[in-house]
């Protein structure tokens, strides 16, 4: 299968096969990938995937005294949005791969059951 250029936003979950605006300042997109028809439907099945568990969290959120810091649906959230880095960076173009490095989440992307230092001693004493 050919490769086309795309252009994803993760924060509005688009995926775009013009570039809307070339002004850098107006972009609708943080990354673009060169992918297939195959690679692009992976990708929008992660963003669909992401949506639903969005969806929980905001009806966590909505409850006074249930914190997030150990809610699963927050945790399988944070998760989806790791899949999506991880896949970008699979499909990504040199610079898709350098913006993602230069997050500094790519430890976490590599080790998809990094945890924070400390995490598991707080969880431990409760």
């Amino acid at each position: 299968m050919p490769k086309s250029t795309y252009y994803v936003s993760v924060a509005t979950g688009l995926i775009e096969k013009l570039q809307a605006l070339n002004d850098k300042a107006n972009r609708t997109h943080e990354f673009v990938v060169e992918a297939n028809e195959k690679e692009i439907a992976v990708l929008r099945d992660l963003f669909d995937k992401q949506a639903a568990s969005e969806e929980l969290t905001f009806k966590r959120a909505t409850i006074p005294y249930k914190t997030a810091d150990q809610d699963p649906s927050t945790e399988r959230f944070n998760g989806d949005i790791l899949n999506i880095y991880r896949y970008l960076y699979e499909i990504g173009t040199y610079e898709t791969k350098k913006h993602i490095e230069k997050m500094g989440i790519l430890p976490r992307l590599l080790s998809p059951d990094y945890h924070h230092a400390g995490y598991e001693e707080q969880k431990s004493k409760q």
